[in-house]
């Protein structure tokens, strides 16, 4: 296995019970978040791309916008893995 797979499910966040981790290798980069084991996808740009039926809406809105706050922190973390095929830096939780 390539180090850049095993990047790929390291945790850059954690608050509000919700697990954030980056897949930087779809074609649309993105961050998959996972709340008692229901899961979203969002991509860098706040937008969802794929939600669990029962990831409850107020956390989905939480993810949204904590991606869109730390927008420019996630696309680093990007270049960090494909660029220099170093570990992602982790990212300040929400402040609820």
């Amino acid at each position: 296995m390539r180090q850049t797979d095993q990047l790929r499910k390291i945790v850059i966040c954690d608050f509000a019970g919700i697990r954030l981790d980056m897949d930087y290798m779809l074609c649309i980069p993105s961050v998959h978040a996972t709340y008692e084991q229901k899961e979203m996808i969002v991509d860098y740009s706040g937008g969802i791309r794929k939600i669990s039926d029962q990831f409850p809406s107020d956390k989905a809105e939480l993810v949204v916008k904590w991606v869109s706050l730390h927008k420019e922190e996630i696309q680093n973390n990007h270049s960090r893995i494909n660029s220099w095929n170093e570990p992602p830096l982790m990212i300040e939780p929400l402040q609820l």
